[in-house]
């Protein structure tokens, strides 16, 4: 079962560009003096490279782009090439007729060529997505039912002049809207920071969290993780339902999906029942996938996210959920299935899937007190978190052809919750950190380790044995490290 409807065999835009860079390298590497362009040969010569693009994974890109660069960065610092000068145009005869012509007409084609792309460019940026006019702002009052007994601060945004279409901007309008307006908030933010922390640490003035959307409202946009996880929830929902043995229907509503209902039925479901068992779940925003990653049963994850808590951390809602052991049951027949299923994963794979059910942690406190289990007691929750995996990395684990990718953001996920401090990008950046000084680990040695080089032959030692190993280890290092996170 496929669980996403991405394309994973699409080519990135900037591959072409990255390959075209690494084989001007190694044409650079080739016409220039061996002893200066050995490392780079050393490390983008390597089989490495083409067992992971027919393997399609994902970063063998990221890794040679960022070679190249660093690459790029320590051959200009040893100085293997320079950045042309003045000197290296002494050779052009300025006097000569054709010279002057090449000067005088491939400008004014690089101008009309930028003209026109210009113009296209534009045009298609002032393409609105809608033919409606905008819609005026109407005044939004703070709800009652938000801290009735407490006193509140309005402020209040009104329009003055002519209204006008952001995608009907030109660029300069556009550009002199924003730099009118830019300085305000890096002009206000220290003294607003100032202020808040006095009104924090010396008054003592109570923190209001941030609440979830509204029943009513729009969630945020998804995230390119969250995007794929709502395909495997998806899919996880489906298959339990399929092979549901009691007679109910789902109505799955995802996150951004304008009231647009996926209904699900089980085999037993008859239309007699029609309305009485329909069990309705709207997911409210996209932090639910993510956060349905960390709870180890399903149970669990409904009922913090949905009944037990505040209404003000929910992010999904649910209708008649008397109905939601049903499901529940259905999901514990579909983990039994499928636990009766034999895996076919190599070694390697299942000690990744070992790492992954062993970094599940539970989510940070809420930032409003929640309620009691609403669930009934049959369903009480039993401890399994050093036993097996969950049901949704069960179900993935056994019947999505894709599961590699399921496996990576769930781990990423759950790193971010145990190390990353609530923060996704401080696990990029960490991840780049180490590939980076993987990179210039191995070209710094390259540099001064005197192997056999192709086009430096000599008489081969003892000693070469143990060179050539550790180069060959170290050029490599970047592939092991993309092989252990899988």
């Amino acid at each position: 079962m496929r669980a996403t409807e991405t394309n994973n065999h699409s080519v990135p835009k900037l591959t072409p560009l990255v390959l075209l860079w690494a084989f001007s390298t190694v044409l650079w590497s080739i016409f220039t003096p061996p002893h200066k362009t050995f490392a780079a040969r050393a490390v983008l010569i390597q089989p490495a490279w083409l067992v992971r693009i027919l393997q399609q994974d994902s970063t063998w890109n990221q890794d040679l782009a960022l070679a190249l660069a660093l690459h790029a960065i320590y051959s200009y610092m040893t100085g293997a090439w320079r950045l042309p000068s003045s000197n290296a145009l002494e050779w052009i005869d300025w006097d000569d007729s054709t010279i002057r012509i090449y000067l005088q007409v491939f400008p004014l084609l690089g101008m009309c060529g930028l003209c026109a792309g210009g113009i296209v460019f534009r045009e298609r940026q002032l393409i609105s997505k809608s033919k409606d006019p905008p819609e005026l702002l109407n005044e939004h009052r703070i709800d009652d039912q938000v801290s009735p007994y407490l006193p509140k601060v309005a402020a209040r945004v009104y329009s003055e002049g002519k209204l006008k279409d952001p995608a009907q901007l030109s660029t300069l309008e556009a550009a002199r809207s924003v730099a009118l307006r830019c300085w305000i908030g890096f002009a206000t933010f220290p003294r607003s920071v100032w202020q808040a922390s006095k009104l924090l640490f010396e008054r003592t003035l109570h923190v209001w969290y941030r609440r979830e959307v509204a029943a009513s409202s729009t969630g945020r946009a998804y995230t390119e993780d969250e995007k794929l996880l709502e395909a495997f929830f998806r899919a996880f929902l489906t298959n339990a339902v399929n092979e549901a043995s009691e007679p109910f229907r789902v109505a799955y509503e995802a996150a951004h999906s304008e009231n647009t209902e996926v209904v699900l039925y089980s085999p037993a479901f008859t239309y007699e029942e029609d309305h009485k068992r329909t069990l309705t779940i709207k997911v409210l925003s996209p932090a639910f996938y993510g956060r349905f990653v960390h709870y180890e049963h399903a149970k669990e994850a409904f009922d913090q996210e949905c009944l037990a808590t505040n209404e003000k951390n929910r992010t999904a809602h649910i209708e008649r959920p008397e109905l939601l052991p049903v499901l529940l049951n259905a999901i514990e027949e579909q983990q039994q299935g499928a636990q009766k299923l034999t895996s076919c994963q190599s070694y390697v794979e299942q000690v990744r899937w070992a790492c992954l059910r062993r970094l599940r942690c539970p989510l940070a406190e809420s930032s409003y007190p929640g309620g009691s289990n609403r669930l009934d007691a049959e369903h009480k929750l039993v401890n399994k978190r050093v036993v097996g995996h969950s049901e949704l990395d069960q179900f993935v684990k056994q019947t999505c052809e894709n599961a590699v990718v399921y496996r990576r953001i769930a781990v990423k996920l759950l790193l971010k919750g145990r190390n990353g401090m609530g923060q996704p990008a401080l696990l990029v950046v960490s991840d780049w950190l180490v590939r980076s000084v993987l990179l210039l680990t191995s070209l710094i040695y390259i540099e001064h380790c005197k192997a056999v080089d192709v086009l430096r032959l000599r008489e081969l030692g003892l000693d070469d044995a143990g060179t050539m190993t550790a180069m060959l280890l170290l050029a490599n290092t970047v592939h092991i490290w993309s092989f252990l996170k899988g």
